[in-house]
């Protein structure tokens, strides 16, 4: 059985810029969904502005794509904050999570 996420986020990482893209529902009952692209610049605060835009439209699921390590910045300052979510270490996802974050469902893949 597939799982449908009804409020998700795709984010491409560079160096210099961040592109999100969302899927949320529509506006109204009975409606398409609506997909929605913005660029952030790669910034502190243009990564808390985007951070804030998908708590805004109620995204609960993020897929990242980046090119070395540029997702660190990302991660940290958008999932990890220390106002939303206690100090952990280890692996950022595991089946006993149970952060406070709204955004909280990050999924490591690896490239075939």
């Amino acid at each position: 059985m597939d799982v449908v996420y009804e409020r998700c986020a795709g984010i491409d990482i560079s160096k210099a810029d961040v592109k999100v893209c969302i899927r949320v529902p529509g506006r109204g009952k009975g409606t398409r969904r609506r997909g929605e692209v913005r660029t952030f610049p790669a910034l502190t605060s243009g990564l808390l502005e985007m951070r804030d835009w998908l708590l805004a439209e109620g995204v609960t699921v993020v897929g990242m794509e980046a090119t070395g390590s540029y997702w660190k910045p990302v991660f940290y300052l958008i999932f990890v904050s220390a106002a939303r979510a206690p100090r952990r270490t280890g692996r950022p996802l595991t089946r006993s999570h149970n952060w406070q974050d709204p955004i909280s469902h990050i999924r490591p893949s690896r490239a075939t």
